[in-house]
């Protein structure tokens, strides 16, 4: 009795298998995925089921070790580091593709937090001097004080300007809050006095004598800036502070 062969059909699917698992193995670019042994499996039980001769059974054996074996072998190998140190230190294995992360936190509370700036925190917004000084003259009916500056190491006090403030009720703040203002106009007057990097302190004349104001004095939220007003003495090279008609200077102060 002849032993059963392979016939023309059967090579014709054992072969378009091959190229099938050929293909994917070029689409995929890896047998790293766990798809690709599936495909082998469905051949192995294609031959067996079309192989019952000893004989082909012999070389169905010899294929499942030939190909099927060394795929699941390449599998483990080729998977990707990451992947392998993530199943190790967790103890299973986890999908293809996902991978875990780990945050490493110092300290108790995770980081340093965020300081958010509050508004005392933040710089006063800067005054223009022309919108000072028609608030200067807008406060007509209060009392002006005459205001300087003193550079340091020098003893004498260098008279800038005048300031008011509403009702006469913050002289002080009328003072540190346009300070900007005040030393801004002092280099005007006597550029060869104060430079831009001279260090000062700011001044107010008080009963005939001079007392020295702080910066603190215009940290105040319950005082508006629109509530006081600087006035400077006239510079005729700038035209800082300067009434004009008809083209010339006819009033150095408003009063």
């Amino acid at each position: 009795r002849r032993q059963p062969t392979l016939s023309f059909s059967n090579h014709i699917s054992y072969q378009h298998l091959l190229r099938t698992c050929n293909l994917h193995a070029v689409k995929s670019q890896t047998f790293a995925s766990f798809e690709t042994p599936k495909v082998f499996v469905l051949i192995f039980l294609r031959l067996t089921s079309t192989m019952a001769s000893s004989l082909n059974l012999c070389i169905a054996m010899l294929a499942y070790a030939l190909i099927i074996l060394p795929a699941f072998s390449y599998t483990a190998v080729t998977l990707p580091k990451t992947f392998l140190k993530s199943a190790h230190e967790k103890g299973s294995m986890l999908p293809h593709g996902r991978r875990q992360s780990t945050v490493l936190m110092a300290g108790f509370g995770g980081g340093p937090k965020s300081k958010k700036k509050t508004k005392k925190d933040a710089p006063p917004t800067p005054l223009k001097a022309k919108q000072q000084w028609d608030r200067y003259e807008g406060l007509k009916g209060t009392t002006k004080h005459t205001v300087g500056v003193r550079v340091d190491g020098s003893e004498d006090w260098m008279k800038v300007g005048f300031v008011r403030s509403k009702g006469d009720a913050f002289p002080e703040y009328a003072v540190s809050r346009q300070r900007a203002l005040i030393a801004s106009h002092a280099r005007r007057l006597s550029p060869l006095t104060v430079s831009p990097k001279s260090s000062m302190e700011w001044g107010m004349f008080v009963d005939d004598e001079w007392q020295s104001i702080s910066k603190n004095e215009g940290n105040r939220d319950d005082i508006s800036e629109k509530d006081v007003g600087f006035e400077g003495y006239c510079d005729p090279n700038t035209g800082y502070y300067c009434h004009y008609k008809d083209g010339k200077i006819v009033s150095q102060l408003s009063g």
